[in-house]
């Protein structure tokens, strides 16, 4: 199996509506979002992977997005946010609707940096955050829609997800 890391800083992701990146790889996401262009290498497919990063988020108003790789008008891919007021975590995977999340937590809080890591090994999906597992769930849908990726915002375009407001640091996909 190949190997493709993508991290936050790489010079191929284009900052959205006003966001920089500073020289440790975080961004302030309270005003923007970053687009990482369409890259096969970036398609998960059914492979295994994981997808990490650390996050600082300011509030919970609204559902925020972590990481998405759904193409504006298709489900096909894998988003990352939480949910409003409470801050659950939410993993969705290939999902129209709102509906077809596998795994989710709700141990996420404000003003602190948490670690945050998806995995999917032989079909089995687990969410960690802070190092612990806090939920898992079997998934095997097939990501192969090579789409932009955005971090910070949505970019399937009927997701209910909007920007996260906070700070996202150290992302990588491997696979």
């Amino acid at each position: 199996m190949s190997m493709q890391q993508m991290f936050l800083a790489i010079p191929s992701a284009s900052a959205g509506g006003g966001s920089s990146l500073d020289g440790l790889g975080s961004v302030d996401f309270s005003s923007g979002y970053l687009t990482i262009a369409a890259d096969a290498a970036m398609t998960i497919g059914v492979e295994d992977f994981t997808i990490e990063f650390w996050v600082n988020p300011d509030n919970f108003t609204n559902r925020g997005t972590f990481y998405d790789s759904r193409g504006p008008s298709s489900i096909t891919g894998i988003t990352i946010g939480h949910e409003a007021s409470s801050g659950e975590v939410r993993v969705y995977m290939n999902a129209g609707s709102g509906s077809d999340y596998p795994v989710s937590s709700s141990t996420l809080t404000t003003g602190q940096w948490q670690h945050i890591a998806v995995t999917r090994d032989s079909g089995t999906v687990r969410l960690f955050i802070g190092g612990d597992l806090k939920d898992s769930g079997n998934r095997t849908s097939d990501m192969n829609g090579n789409h932009a990726v955005n971090i910070g915002y949505k970019t399937y375009t009927g997701s209910g997800y909007s920007y996260f407001d906070g700070k996202i640091s150290n992302l990588r996909v491997v696979r």
